[in-house]
């Protein structure tokens, strides 16, 4: 057994096939987040089993589930309330027809520390975290060898949903920092109201706040479950 992953994808279901590692933001309401397998273990059992992971999220057999708003999954410092979001027919058309309302989560895995430089070995890498597309990593020295006190499971990230895999995980890049939004409309980086930084728990357990001056190169090494880095104690 490992760690959950950052978003199921079904390997006998041809549209699963026609997707690459990449492509879970694309995934839409098609394929599940590894947050929805979270449920068990924050006392969400009866949730969990009325979930039917054999379908969709977007299915109709499990819209009521999706829909659950779970406080756990929710920073006060980002929703008032954790009151599911609608899903229209047009997005950002707010008179549109109401698809399907969400649960939100501001928690994402983390699923990989990566380049924006083409030049870079790193660029274009979705699977060097701890989760990934069917990934189960084992903790220690196996599943990671960067160590488990210095690698990045999760952390905070707005507008994400539990259910779906658009919401999973954020892939950490050296050009970004923690609150930058990448550009209109593509899917959350790190970031959360607090102001200055976000939290983030390790592999161990353990928590941190870790600040938006956090040395960019250190950040991705905290991404990386198996790159090598020394990382500081003191970042």
């Amino acid at each position: 057994r490992g760690l959950p992953p950052g978003w199921l994808c079904d390997p006998a279901d041809p549209y699963c096939q026609s997707l690459s590692g990449t492509d879970y933001h694309y995934a839409e309401t098609d394929m599940w987040s590894g947050v929805a397998t979270l449920l068990p273990y924050v006392d969400q059992q009866p949730l969990a089993s009325s979930i039917d992971f054999r379908y969709a999220p977007g299915h109709f057999v499990n819209l009521t589930a999706i829909s659950s708003s779970i406080e756990v999954f929710v920073c006060p410092a980002n929703h008032s309330s954790a009151a599911p979001v609608p899903v229209h027919a047009q997005p950002g058309d707010p008179s549109s027809p109401i698809l399907m309302y969400l649960g939100v989560s501001d928690y994402r895995f983390s699923m990989a520390g990566s380049s924006n430089d083409p030049n870079d070995p790193r660029y274009g890498i979705f699977d060097n975290g701890i989760a990934y597309r069917n990934s189960a990593t084992p903790l220690g020295s196996s599943g990671i060898p960067d160590g488990d006190s210095s690698t990045l499971l999760l952390g905070e990230s707005l507008q994400g949903w539990w259910a779906l895999a658009p919401g999973c995980c954020v892939r950490t890049v050296d050009g970004w920092s923690i609150n930058f939004i990448p550009r209109v409309g593509s899917e959350t980086y790190w970031a959360s109201k607090h102001g200055r930084g976000s939290m983030f728990a390790l592999a161990d357990t353990s928590t941190r706040f870790i600040a938006e001056t956090i040395d960019r190169r250190v950040f991705v090494a905290l991404a990386t479950r198996n790159g090598g880095e020394i990382v500081p104690a003191d970042y």
